[in-house]
This record gives C-alpha cells, sequence and structure tokens, in this order.
C-alpha cells in the first residue's frame, strides 16, 4: 500500500478506511520472495510519504507500478482513468494560475480520507 506514510504492508482487503469492489487478477510473478523483497526496499525510496499526491502520485500509480515490476502487467486503464483525470485537471489550473486553488482542494480531499495512511 503507498499513501502519506510511504510504503506500508497490510494484508489483501485489509487496508484500514477502504472498501473493496472486487479483486483484479493480474498475473503470477516469477521473482523469487527474496526478489520481491529487494524490489519493495528499493521502490522505498522513490515511493516516500512525503511524495504522495492525491492526484498525480497516489496508491493506483503505487499498483500500477508494482505490477509492471512483478509481472510486467499494467493495472486496467479503469483504475487510472480517475488518477490521469485528477493529474489533467492539476496540469490545467496550473497553466491558468490556479495553483493555490489546486493546493487547497488537495488539502481538503487528503483530509477526507481516513486513517493513518491510505492508499
Amino acid at each position: 500500500s503507498f499513501g502519506r506514510n510511504g510504503i506500508s504492508y497490510c494484508r489483501p482487503r485489509c487496508a484500514h478506511g477502504h472498501s473493496y469492489l472486487q479483486a483484479v487478477p493480474m498475473g503470477k510473478t516469477r521473482l523469487s520472495a527474496h526478489r520481491v523483497e529487494d524490489m519493495i526496499k528499493t521502490m522505498r525510496d522513490t515511493w516516500r510519504g512525503w511524495r504522495y499526491d492525491l492526484m498525480t502520485k497516489n496508491c493506483c500509480h503505487f499498483a500500477d507500478e508494482m505490477c509492471n515490476a512483478l509481472t510486467g502487467t499494467r493495472v486496467p486503464d479503469q483504475l487510472m482513468s480517475l488518477a490521469a483525470a485528477g493529474a489533467v485537471i492539476a496540469s490545467a489550473a496550473d497553466m491558468v494560475g490556479l495553483k493555490a486553488g489546486v493546493a487547497a482542494a488537495r488539502g481538503a480531499m487528503t483530509g477526507l480520507r481516513s486513517g493513518p495512511h491510505s492508499s
């Protein structure tokens, strides 16, 4: 899971504050458990909590990168479409000088999430 505290572990479907609609099979990895642990340790440097951004670097982006590293498969487009829409809105707002408004909206949206780390 990736949230404001960076990468954290939780059992599948057990992240605090989340509801689950369905499981999406993403394939199997050929990596050993040791290689997966090494990969996650390396990813911790890139996916630090202070880099979390609700619209451009969130749990959907983390899941996509992790799935790609494990299986060579990207997460389904519908999962990424909301994150992409948020990034486009943020980019457009920055272009027209609404950066402060975007920051306020991000702060408000972050405050709506529950739990010490939402992913």
